[in-house]
């Protein structure tokens, strides 16, 4: 059997990554977007969970909203679940895994906020305690998922969902989504829009 070399499995990731790009739910992320420039607004809080390459993610997002958004608005209160490493750890210890985003949000969250949660399978039972706790007590969410039927783009009130099963592009999918937001900001900003 021949060996697929790097030149055509490296073609075959790029077409595959421009197939999905074309596919984006736009009028999903339109939605997200503007959830979160109505917390930016009204001085709600932005909230972001996700493990592995989502946690990662939820960071950076975090990191370009607080970022980035606040050069256009007076300030904007976004946290990564994620980044509390001594926080996570302890709960995970002494409570459970699966409260490590819902016990930091029941004493930070208040109707109104936002959380966003980014998952490649949508199964992570940690993620799905967070958005269900956060449904409840009228936060609105957001997921960022992969096509495959899952309990988290069901659960959340905008699923934005990326059209396909391969985690590698979910992830880059997730990062390119917070990046079009951000350039929404720039662009409202740049134009003097601030609604």
């Amino acid at each position: 059997m021949k060996i697929p070399q790097p030149p055509s499995v490296f073609r075959k990731y790029v077409a595959e990554e421009i197939r999905i790009l074309r596919s984006l739910p736009i009028d999903y992320i339109e939605s997200a977007f503007n959830v979160v420039q109505e917390a930016a607004m009204f001085d709600r809080h932005v909230f972001l969970v996700g493990n592995g390459g989502g946690a990662a993610n939820a960071s950076h997002f975090a990191m370009e909203l607080s970022k980035n958004a606040a050069r256009q608005y007076p300030r904007i209160r976004v946290s990564s679940l994620n980044d509390n490493v001594a926080l996570m750890t302890a709960i995970a210890n002494d409570i459970s895994f699966e409260d490590i985003f819902v016990h930091p949000l029941k004493g930070l969250a208040h109707t109104g906020d936002v959380l966003i949660a980014l998952s490649t399978s949508g199964k992570s039972k940690n993620v799905l305690k967070a958005v269900e706790w956060a449904n409840q007590h009228k936060l609105c969410t957001i997921s960022v998922t992969g096509n495959q039927l899952n309990d988290l783009s069901q659960m959340a009130k905008i699923p934005i969902v990326i059209p396909t099963n391969n985690s590698s592009h979910i992830e880059n999918m997730q990062q390119t989504i917070c990046h079009m937001m951000i350039d929404m900001f720039d662009t409202r900003r740049l134009y003097g829009v601030l609604g």
